[in-house]
C-alpha cells in the first residue's frame, strides 16, 4: 500500500518491476478530479518500502496519470490520457525529464536504452543518446488488424499485440514480433492462437523477456465456461513458416504470374517465371492456398492446413490434361 492511501484511487492499475523496483499507477488520484500519480517502492533486503510519489508537472483534471507504466535502471514511463511522461532517477530523487503529448496512448514500455509508445495503429519507438530520448523509427502495422492494445520491449526485441485482428473470427486477435536488425526493426513473426477463436481477444496483454515472450487472451472459452482467459508462451527465436511449391500448366511447362490466394492473410502471391512460389504465414496460421491462372482448372484448386509452425515444401499445383474454358484439350494435342 502507499504511504498515503486515498479513497476511489485505483492504486495498482497497473504494475511494472525491474530489479530492486517497483512502480505502481494510480490513475483516478485526487479524486474527483482523477489527475493521477504512480509510486515507486524499492526492495532493501526484503522489505520493499514506498521510495517516492511521481505526479505530472502539468496536471489537469481527468488526465489519469499512471494508467499504464513501466519501469527500467533509472528510468520509468508513465502513460496520462494524452501524453507519455519520463522520469529519471539521479540517486536521491526521481524527476520528470521530458514528455511526450499525443493522442491515443494504448502502452508504453521501457527496457534500459529502448522506450515505446504505441498509437492507435503504430509503435513508436525512441533510444537514449547523451541523456536525450530521440525518436529512432515509427513501426508501421496494418490497418486491418484493428487498434494497438499492448506493447513491451526488451533487449533487440519488440511485440505489438492487436486484439481486433481477425484470423480465427473477429477479434481472435494477433501478436506481432519485432527485431532490430543492423539498426532497423523488421517484422519477424506474426502470431495466431492454434486454438484461436472469435472474441478472444488474443494479444490484450503481451511482455518479452530474455528467451520468451508471453501473451494474453482474456476472453477465451475453456470446457464451455466463457471468458475464463488464457495465456500463451513462445520462445524469443519463434518465425513465420513458410509454405512453397510450383505451379505447372500442361507437359509440365511452368507456369508464371499463377496466382496464390491464402485465406485470411494479405494479397494473392504470384508464381516466378519457374512457377515457383514461396509465402510466409502467420505462425500457427490455418486456412486454404487457392490457385487460379486465367481460366485453368487445377488439381488440385486448393490446398488446405491446419496449424502451420515449420515450412511446408512441395505443395505443387498442376493442370490436367487440360480444362480450360469448359473444353477439354488432350495433352498430345498441346506443344
Amino acid at each position: 500500500m502507499p504511504d498515503d492511501p486515498s479513497t476511489n484511487s485505483a492504486f495498482g492499475w497497473s504494475v511494472s518491476i525491474c530489479d530492486d523496483y517497483a512502480i505502481i499507477g494510480a490513475p483516478r488520484n485526487g479524486k474527483p478530479y482523477n489527475y493521477g500519480s504512480a509510486y515507486i517502492f524499492k526492495r532493501n533486503d526484503s522489505n520493499w518500502a514506498q521510495q517516492a510519489m511521481l505526479s505530472a508537472s502539468d496536471s489537469y483534471e481527468l488526465n489519469y496519470f499512471g494508467k499504464k507504466v513501466a519501469i527500467s535502471g533509472n528510468y520509468s514511463i508513465i502513460r496520462a490520457s494524452n501524453s507519455a511522461y519520463f522520469f529519471y532517477y539521479d540517486g536521491n530523487r526521481w524527476s520528470e525529464h521530458s514528455k511526450i503529448a499525443t493522442e491515443n496512448l494504448p502502452a508504453v514500455d521501457i527496457f534500459q536504452k529502448y522506450e515505446i509508445i504505441a498509437t492507435m495503429h503504430n509503435a513508436i519507438i525512441y533510444e537514449l543518446k547523451n541523456n536525450i530520448w530521440e525518436k529512432v523509427t515509427t513501426i508501421y502495422t496494418s490497418n486491418r488488424y484493428g487498434y494497438i492494445d499492448h506493447v513491451s520491449v526488451f533487449d533487440n526485441y519488440a511485440i505489438i499485440g492487436k486484439t481486433a485482428a481477425s484470423f480465427n473470427g473477429k477479434d481472435s486477435g494477433a501478436a506481432l514480433i519485432y527485431k532490430r536488425i543492423d539498426g532497423n526493426w523488421k517484422r519477424q513473426t506474426t502470431i495466431i492462437a492454434s486454438d484461436g477463436y472469435e472474441e478472444d481477444h488474443y494479444g490484450t496483454a503481451v511482455s518479452i523477456s530474455q528467451n520468451h515472450f508471453i501473451v494474453g487472451a482474456p476472453y477465451k472459452d475453456h470446457n464451455s465456461i466463457r471468458d475464463v482467459g488464457a495465456v500463451y508462451i513462445y520462445p524469443i527465436d519463434t518465425i513465420n513458416p513458410v509454405i512453397s511449391g510450383y505451379v505447372r500448366g500442361l507437359n509440365d511447362i511452368p507456369l508464371s504470374d499463377a496466382s496464390i490466394s491464402f485465406d485470411k492473410l494479405s494479397s494473392p502471391i504470384k508464381t516466378n517465371a519457374k512457377g515457383y512460389f514461396e509465402k510466409d504465414v502467420c505462425y500457427n496460421w490455418s486456412g486454404r492456398a487457392t490457385v487460379s491462372f486465367e481460366n485453368y482448372i487445377f488439381e488440385p484448386d486448393f490446398i488446405a492446413f491446419s496449424t502451420v509452425t515449420n515450412n511446408i515444401q512441395n505443395q505443387n499445383y498442376k493442370v490436367p490434361t487440360s480444362t480450360i474454358t469448359g473444353f477439354e484439350i488432350l495433352s498430345d494435342q498441346v506443344n
